[in-house]
């Protein structure tokens, strides 16, 4: 439906009677602070013979174990296995062995370690790994039945070297004794601001920095509507932000791992209504918006007056421009269709009514009128 301007009398009322939707939040002047061990990490040195006595203790995380390449077939029982076998050692091509004597093609296992293998079937691992080049090996039982397999390349284990994982142990222990190191300055930091120290002097004496955000809502955004950058990530800090009182320091607050923030409240700016002239759009689009609503709904009764009065729904909807009848399947009161009109409202309305009823209810798009053609009783033998 198209709606006329409203003149200025009209808008002023309808921002008088509807004040609500033109509010502004609250906002709130904070500085914080925050302090977490991955920040701290990014300014902790390790020595090298730290970083060397660490490879060492850790020698075991850095081998890599040897992995052979691997195909197998299994056969039924132990004369066709020992057939294959013989096979094989007359030079015969493997899959066209494990074809003549499996029925199948080769199934290949891909890379393994002998654990790897080991946690699986023990006694392939053992024939897998006796092989001292690659190869075939006898015939294997194993739950499964009879496996012949065959190593196709041979990796050596090896350990990775110390230059290769240096950045890895470095930011390990970095992060380590930055975990350290943030405790006790959390310790020390909280003492001083119950000593009276300010939160720009506290920050300052441990290296921190204390940010200040101008004004910002419940909501993260500033007094622009735009999202305030770089505010911790953490459900807790904008409602600590509007717990505090103002001219008050937060409590310490840990959030994500190993991180803590605190907050000062400068200052408050209670919501309020905002000024005619800026929120002047908005106001005129509300009322075009009812406007709308009204006419849409007066619409939809009138059709329904029709309809309770004996005229056809189609033919007073074919006189009707934009409109359209549908016929839904039969529906169950929790499964109506909202694509073809089944709005949950018109669906209750439609349990409640009696055959031959209209009815009308609001939808996304306005409103919808309905007539209940035929109602099929529930049938309980039908569902034990």
């Amino acid at each position: 439906f198209g709606a006329p301007e409203p003149d200025a009398t009209a808008v002023e009322a309808y921002y008088k009677d509807h004040e609500r939707p033109f509010m502004a939040p609250e906002y709130r002047a904070i500085n914080y602070v925050t302090m977490s061990a991955d920040e701290l990490a990014k300014n902790v040195s390790i020595p090298d013979e730290k970083l060397r006595e660490e490879y060492e203790a850790r020698k075991a995380d850095f081998e890599v174990p040897e992995t052979r390449e691997v195909e197998q077939f299994i056969l039924d029982n132990k004369e066709s296995a020992e057939r294959a076998e013989a096979l094989l050692k007359q030079g015969k091509d493997f899959a066209q062995v494990s074809k003549e004597t499996a029925k199948i093609a080769p199934i290949s296992l891909g890379a393994v370690s002998r654990p790897m293998l080991e946690s699986q079937a023990p006694e392939l691992a053992n024939a897998v790994f006796g092989l001292a080049q690659p190869g075939v090996t006898a015939p294997v039982e194993t739950p499964f039945g009879w496996h012949i397999l065959r190593v196709t390349k041979i990796v050596p284990g090896r350990r990775v070297p110390f230059e290769q994982v240096r950045a890895e142990l470095a930011k390990f222990l970095a992060r380590e004794q930055a975990v350290d190191q943030i405790y006790q300055i959390v310790n020390k930091f909280e003492d001083d601001l119950a000593a009276g120290t300010s939160l720009d002097d506290a920050a300052a004496k441990y290296g921190l920095k204390a940010v200040k955000v101008p004004s910002v809502d419940a909501a993260g955004r500033d007094a622009k509507g735009q999202p305030v950058a770089d505010l911790p990530k953490s459900p807790e800090f904008l409602r600590t932000a509007f717990a505090t009182d103002v001219g008050r320091d937060s409590r310490l607050v840990e959030y994500g791992t190993d991180g803590y923030f605190v907050i000062h409240v400068d200052g408050s700016t209670p919501a309020a209504v905002r000024p005619l002239d800026q929120v002047r759009a908005q106001v005129v689009e509300a009322w075009k918006n009812e406007k709308r609503d009204e006419a849409a709904k007066a619409r939809a009764q009138a059709i329904v007056e029709r309809v309770r009065g004996g005229a056809d729904l189609a033919g007073v909807v074919a006189g009707e421009k934009g409109l359209r009848v549908t016929l839904p399947a039969p529906f169950t009161r929790e499964a109506a269709e909202p694509a073809q009109g089944l709005t949950p409202q018109l669906s209750a309305l439609l349990f409640e009514a009696k055959k031959g009823d209209v009815v009308m209810a609001p939808s996304p798009e306005g409103y919808v009128v309905g007539k209940l053609r035929d109602v099929r009783p529930g049938d309980p033998a039908a569902d034990p």
